[in-house]
């Protein structure tokens, strides 16, 4: 003889917090922001945008508008072109310097270094293409203190003997 619960009579579950582990309570923590800026910058708009649409009327003035084509147009283009371009790039990029070879890490390094230390006062520093000593060393000192410890002391150098 079996035993059966009716919907009423159902056991409650565990709480929600005894049923997920600590990775999976991290993970709902750390999405939960990109969930709140895609509900607010991607569903809102596309909703607002169906519910402006639901006259006939705004098809046919749309389809009036001259700048409807080339804006259409124009959008297809960075569609199809601009981002898969993109994403090609950088495809290729990360497939290449996941190798474990011992130049490609340095090359990362080098592609990395300007962004990190913050653009391109950095990228001048670094490849020596000031005008002078003098501007180098000034440039020097305004590298943020933490880049100019840790037994790294920066120096300037011509760009000829840094480049082969």
């Amino acid at each position: 003889m079996a035993i059966t619960l009716s919907g009423d009579q159902a056991m409650p579950g565990p709480p929600l917090s005894a049923r997920l582990t600590t990775p999976q309570i991290w993970g709902i923590a750390l999405l939960a922001p990109y969930a709140l800026v895609f509900l607010a910058f991607v569903v809102y708009p596309v909703c607002y945008g169906l519910w402006l649409a639901r006259h006939p009327a705004s098809y046919v003035a749309l389809y009036h508008d001259p700048i409807f084509a080339r804006a259409a147009v124009n959008t297809l283009i960075f569609l199809v072109v601009g981002i898969n371009i993109k994403m090609m790039i950088a495809l290729f990029l990360s497939g290449f310097f996941v190798q474990s070879r011992s130049w490609i890490k340095w090359l990362s390094e080098l592609f990395i270094l300007p962004v990190s230390l913050k653009g391109r006062e950095c990228y001048r520093l670094c490849c020596g293409l000031y005008p002078s000593d003098a501007r180098a060393t000034a440039a020097l000192r305004t590298v943020p203190e933490y880049f100019r410890t840790g037994g790294a002391t920066p120096k300037v150098v011509a760009a000829s003997d840094v480049v082969p």
